[in-house]
């Protein structure tokens, strides 16, 4: 069942603990956008959900001038501002 409170941002959701954050809030209906220096990683994030529900970008998450348009990006596609953030590197041992 959709969740609409917000959309998530998955900075580097290339990484193991991205990847599962992004899967999980994906699996409990929430929009989410995920993003990783390489567009290959985000394939498998994307895989079974609807385009209505995640956008995966390749951004460099320490590039601002990127970060800026990606939150562009996010608004554009869903609606609404980010409105939580979640980096994929701050569970990585």
């Amino acid at each position: 069942m959709p969740n609409d409170d917000g959309v998530f941002l998955v900075m580097d959701a290339g990484t193991d603990a991205g990847y599962e954050a992004a899967r999980s809030l994906l699996a409990a209906g929430h929009r989410v956008a995920a993003t990783s220096r390489h567009v290959g990683q985000l394939s498998r994030i994307m895989h079974g959900y609807s385009a209505s529900r995640v956008l995966a970008i390749a951004a460099d998450s320490s590039d601002d001038s990127q970060v800026a348009r990606l939150m562009g990006c996010v608004e554009r596609r869903f609606g609404q501002a980010v409105t939580s953030v979640i980096h994929g590197l701050a569970a990585a041992p």
